[in-house]
């Protein structure tokens, strides 16, 4: 009797066994699209960190410094490959955003050294309008990579 429910078990979990490729392939398929998305946020939020650890101009020798960073900063934003649509526009934000950025960094620097006070006071808007869409661009960027 034992000999036949453990045959009469087995019969059983094979019925099951047909379906394990269904599931397994639809898990990888399911985890590895989080994981990759998971992944390329990891890679993007890696290098647009590290733009803080750019040191604050204050003067236009600074402000070009920061500018050449900043371009720097762009080049490994635009190197990164994403396969997210979303990240990639996301991407594209950044490095428009640090392209910005520079110009407007070296457009400060140029005028402080031309002693030119409406540009600077121009220039100055700019990059304070550029910082404010930094909020906007992060707040963006968490959702998209925290939603589940």
């Amino acid at each position: 009797m034992p000999h036949f429910f453990v045959q009469n078990l087995r019969v059983q979990n094979l019925r099951y066994f047909k379906f394990l490729p269904i599931i397994l392939g639809a898990s990888l398929v399911l985890g590895g699209c989080q994981s990759l998305k998971t992944d390329q946020c990891h890679q993007l939020s890696l290098v647009t960190n590290s733009g803080k650890a750019l040191p604050v101009a204050q003067n236009a020798g600074e402000f070009i410094k920061l500018a050449n960073s900043l371009d720097q900063l762009n080049l490994k934003v635009q190197a990164i490959a994403l396969d997210d649509q979303n990240l990639n526009r996301l991407k594209d934000k950044y490095s428009q955003w640090y392209g910005a950025m520079a110009q407007s960094s070296r457009q400060i620097a140029q005028a402080s050294k031309d002693q030119n006070p409406q540009l600077l006071t121009q220039a100055q808007k700019n990059l304070k309008d550029l910082a404010g869409q930094e909020i906007s661009l992060v707040t963006e960027f968490n959702n998209y990579c925290n939603e589940n």
